[in-house]
C-alpha cells in the first residue's frame, strides 16, 4: 500500500514497452489523488529507437519487441518516435513529458511531435495489446547488464 497524501508531483518511466504504472491502475489512481505526473523515459533511454538488428549484446533480448514495433509502424505508416511520443502524451494522467534534448532540431522535432493531434483509440487499443508482455528485463535499464 502506498501513501499518495504526501506528494504533489511524481515523475515515472512509462512508455510503449513499459506500461506497468497504466496496467496496474497506479496512473489512475495518481490522477484520481490530483498528483501531477512527470512521464520520462518515454522512449526507454532510446531502445525504442535502436534497429532490432544492431543492439547491443546486452540488449538482444529486446529484438523481437522491437521489430514487432518497427512491423506496426509499418502498418500505420506512423514513425516509431511519433508513436512513442503520442502514446504518452495522451495517457490519461500524464501532465507533462520530460525529454532529453541535445541539439536545436530535436526540440524542433518535439515540439513539431506536441502539436500533432492524438492517435486514434484504435491504435492505442493494438499498442495494449502488442506490447503487453514485455519482460521487465527490457523495460528496467539497470537489468541491462
Amino acid at each position: 500500500y502506498l501513501n499518495l497524501g504526501c506528494f504533489d508531483s511524481i515523475q515515472v518511466p512509462i512508455n510503449l514497452f513499459d506500461q506497468r504504472l497504466i496496467r496496474n491502475g497506479m496512473l489512475e489512481k495518481l490522477s484520481e489523488k490530483g498528483i501531477e505526473v512527470f512521464a520520462r523515459s518515454i522512449y526507454l533511454q532510446g531502445l525504442l529507437l535502436m534497429a532490432p538488428e544492431h543492439l547491443p549484446d546486452k540488449l538482444k533480448q529486446a529484438k523481437k519487441p522491437l521489430k514487432r514495433l518497427l512491423q506496426y509502424s509499418g502498418e500505420t505508416g506512423i514513425s516509431i518516435k511519433e508513436l512513442s511520443f503520442l502514446f504518452v502524451r495522451d495517457l490519461p494522467g500524464v501532465s507533462k513529458i520530460i525529454i532529453g534534448c541535445e541539439t536545436i532540431d530535436q526540440l524542433k522535432e518535439n515540439l513539431t511531435m506536441m502539436e500533432l493531434p492524438p492517435l486514434k483509440k484504435e491504435v492505442i487499443k493494438e499498442i495494449h495489446q502488442l506490447f503487453i508482455d514485455i519482460p521487465s528485463k527490457i523495460i528496467d535499464p539497470r537489468m541491462w547488464k
